[in-house]
């Protein structure tokens, strides 16, 4: 009886070990999920600042372009 606890305990010990190291590799996964998704935020970020800033430019590009229109008529030219 004695000698199926001493097994018993090891095959617990054993198990116990091996649960915490797919816990450790699995907090591993989660940490480097994390971290990317953080970069993937930050890109996600810049290209939103990025396409304002674009729209912004186009508007100022057809803003100048009606100007320029408005001044070529003034003048007599299409």
């Amino acid at each position: 009886m004695f000698k199926q606890l001493q097994t018993d305990q090891s095959t617990i010990l054993e198990e116990l070990a091996a649960i915490r190291n797919r816990l450790e590799a699995t907090e591993s996964t989660v940490t480097a999920l994390s971290n990317r998704w953080n970069e993937l935020d930050k890109k996600v970020a810049d290209i939103c600042e990025k396409n304002v800033q674009i729209q912004t430019l186009q508007e100022q590009i057809v803003s100048l372009e009606q100007k320029i229109g408005q001044q070529a008529e003034k003048i007599g030219r299409p």
